[in-house]
């Protein structure tokens, strides 16, 4: 196998998200960038320089209908509905023509390069039943991390102890169940929410937008190329990352991903 280096991996990720657009918007499905990705987009009209993902937005109607009617020949779309050992709680889209090793437990052997497509779900107008809502969604990612992150010789003895108890007092969870239970709990107020929020990837009470900010949509550059995003993509950045626009110190301008691509 021929490793794939950053400059490579990056036309890959990109080539996903074109033919991704392009499915999208012969079908009617809306999507948009998100997270990182938007503020290199606004930022820097494409990948800020440190980083090495794509992350788009799909509100769940939408992911749908995408999963269920995606076809592509080097493409698969990857969520914890459609792949009984998915280790993700949200949809990912990946090039089959390559293997993607990851720094983690049970680390998928069929997973390529790929993009992440994160399901957006509506949340409950009511305050108290949006915060037991989160309250459920961090125990079982907690219990998640117990059963993926991997023990390491260099880290915190103290740290790898609690992992360690944390595996054994789960171990007879099963990874696959507690993937799926998250993934599908928003799905009873998936209906007249006014809020939505990207709660499968961790997305605390305090990013919860409102559902208007998904129902409009502008172009935006990334990489020479023209995307799509929510049309409110100020007001949602600033709601996440406070001063999008103002570079992070030197330090922090590191990639927070750990793994290699392979050419199959």
């Amino acid at each position: 196998m021929r490793e794939i280096l950053l400059d490579e991996l990056k036309k890959i990720q990109l080539d996903i998200l074109i033919r991704i657009h392009d499915f999208c918007m012969q079908n009617g499905i809306n999507y948009s960038l998100s997270s990182g990705t938007l503020i290199g987009a606004i930022r820097h009209k494409g990948y800020i320089p440190w980083d090495d993902d794509i992350d788009i937005y799909m509100l769940r109607p939408d992911f749908d209908k995408f999963e269920r009617d995606f076809s592509d020949p080097d493409l698969q779309v990857m969520s914890p509905n459609k792949n009984v050992n998915c280790i993700y709680p949200y949809g990912k889209v990946y090039d089959s023509r390559t293997l993607l090793i990851e720094d983690v437990n049970n680390s998928m052997d069929c997973l390529g390069v790929n993009i992440d497509v994160f399901v957006i779900d509506s949340v409950p107008d009511n305050i108290n039943k949006r915060k037991k809502l989160f309250r459920k969604n961090t125990l079982l990612e907690n219990i998640m991390l117990f059963k993926i992150i991997k023990l390491k010789k260099n880290r915190n003895i103290f740290k790898n102890l609690i992992l360690l108890l944390g595996r054994v007092a789960f171990c007879y969870v099963p990874l696959n169940w507690l993937i799926k239970k998250k993934y599908n709990l928003c799905i009873p107020y998936n209906s007249a929410s006014k809020y939505i929020c990207n709660v499968m990837a961790g997305g605390g009470i305090k990013s919860c937008i409102p559902h208007c900010y998904m129902s409009s949509f502008i172009d935006v550059e990334f990489e020479t190329h023209t995307f799509r995003c929510m049309k409110e993509f100020d007001k949602y950045l600033r709601q996440n990352y406070g001063n999008y626009m103002k570079l992070p110190p030197k330090e922090e301008q590191i990639s927070t991903h750990s793994f290699k691509a392979y050419w199959k």
